[in-house]
């Protein structure tokens, strides 16, 4: 399972304890929980239950398009987050990672009954959301919000000091995940937090830094640290404000990352294969760098690794197990999602190639942003062998549901893997793609032009697999 599916479950038990009224703090919460110690108005508010975070962190039903890091959940209210509050029966009905309509953005019509106008906070950051995307259809829902600290309390007047490796584990884990390539953390408490986990300083603006370009607001302080999937988390706090920054800060933030990104252009996973249009990659400025080559290596191995692990599984019966690839929605990573052909439909806006029907059921998925490949550390050695065993654990229900033969698709996938072994991976989709003359489009470097591919073929009828079988049975 992903880390955006394992924290998920483990927020839904905990906030499923919470509502029947039994220890919600499982785990490692009580370090958590310990980690705040705020007095007097900054006092935790225990009545209400505890808000880590706001969005589709499962992924599947929302795309995610903005990643923002808060503070804490700040006031809570009894008659939406209480035992018997109006979110907390919907939680208990759906599920927390299930329901989308618990926040001041998500259900506005119950927020402004009791409060008689729009969350500012939710306001802010929608708003900026569509600045800096330049979308104005952008919604609340395209947004996964996460706290530093997930209880509530009216004011912050203590330091927020939580383990580092929870927050590892329950927030830079799934972040890695999402699509967006920067992170936004919102609140000075966030520069501790990345210097304990030590991630490595790309930049830094304002105190302590490089003069902020074009800024009149005193004390703003920015810093640009790496995650090891190489997203930027970009923290920005000034004194007396912990929230998205309005016009004129987003435009400064612009063009600070824009700078950022011109610098490590040459250091995203796939930065040597260029993109899924076709076009050629950005030239590196100045010498190689032989541990970005090396990356490079290791992360095309995994990639070969998955590929070929499922012409393994063909092998072994699974014949009805498909992939859909293809590129992030930031451009920078390369995914796939392994289902059975039962849960794949043509997709007519790209010329029907595979597309998945049913994220949330008989899927395994994996991107390249991972270095563990379903849950699983590759040694140099690994085989494609070896993984299909692992494989075969972890996703019983998917092989199940994938048994049984088609020989056209297990003959196209053969196909694609020859390209696979010249340096090219099958893209299915990414942002902007269209796939002409029923092609799909393969990434790569080691050629100026591009093979493609044919569609693979439509799944087979089982009926017709039937009729058809040249096996008989001797009595």
């Amino acid at each position: 399972m992903s880390a955006r599916g394992e924290v998920a479950d483990f927020w839904d038990e905990v906030l499923r304890l919470w509502i029947a009224g039994e220890d919600h703090q499982i785990a490692e919460l009580p370090a958590w929980f310990a980690s705040y110690k705020g007095t007097g108005v900054g006092s935790l508010d225990l009545s209400t239950y505890p808000d880590p975070y706001v969005g589709d962190l499962r992924g599947g039903t929302h795309d995610v398009k903005i990643i923002a890091l808060g503070l804490n959940p700040g006031t809570g209210y009894p008659q939406l987050q209480g035992p018997q509050g109006t979110w907390t029966g919907r939680i208990a009905e759906q599920g927390y990672g299930h329901c989308f309509e618990r926040s001041p953005a998500e259900d506005p019509d119950t927020w402004i009954a009791l409060h008689g106008k729009p969350s500012l906070y939710w306001k802010n950051l929608t708003t900026f959301s569509r600045r800096w995307l330049g979308d104005d259809s952008v919604s609340v829902h395209n947004i996964l919000n996460l706290e530093l600290y997930p209880w509530h309390s009216n004011k912050l007047t203590a330091a927020i000091t939580p383990p580092p490796e929870l927050i590892e584990k329950y927030v830079w884990a799934p972040v890695q995940e999402a699509d967006a390539e920067i992170v936004f953390a919102f609140g000075k408490p966030w520069f501790s937090v990345c210097d304990a986990l030590e991630l490595p300083e790309a930049a830094s603006w304002g105190p302590g830094g490089e003069a902020l370009p074009g800024s009149t607001v005193e004390g703003w302080r920015v810093v640009a640290y790496r995650l090891p999937s190489e997203q930027f988390v970009l923290v920005s706090a000034q004194p007396g404000y912990a929230g998205p920054p309005g016009p004129e800060r987003t435009h400064v933030l612009r063009g600070l990352v824009e700078d950022l990104q011109a610098q490590w252009a040459s250091t995203t996973p796939l930065s040597h294969m260029g993109d899924p249009s076709g076009n050629e990659p950005v030239p590196r400025a100045g010498q190689p760098d032989e541990r970005h080559e090396a990356k490079i290596l290791e992360v095309s191995e995994r990639m070969r690794l998955v590929l070929e692990m499922v012409a393994v599984l063909h092998r072994r019966g699974y014949q009805r197990l498909r992939i859909v690839p293809g590129m992030s929605g930031s451009g920078l990573y390369w995914r796939v999602s392994i289902t059975p052909s039962a849960n794949v439909r043509p997709e007519p806006r790209l010329g029907g190639v595979d597309h998945v029907d049913d994220h949330k059921h008989l899927v395994a998925f994996w991107t390249n942003a991972d270095e563990q490949v379903f849950g699983e550390e590759l040694s140099a050695k690994a085989t494609s062998s070896a993984l299909a065993d692992h494989f075969e654990n972890q996703f019983p229900d998917v092989l199940a549901a994938a048994r049984g033969s088609d020989w056209s698709y297990a003959g196209w996938y053969v196909e694609m893997l020859s390209h696979v072994d010249a340096g090219f991976y099958p893209v299915f989709y990414a942002d902007d793609l269209t796939i002409e003359d029923e092609l799909i489009p393969l990434i790569g470097a080691q050629q100026r032009t591009k093979p493609r591919l044919p569609l693979p073929p439509q799944p087979v009828d089982r009926a017709d697999e039937a009729r058809s079988s040249p096996w008989v049975k001797l009595s």
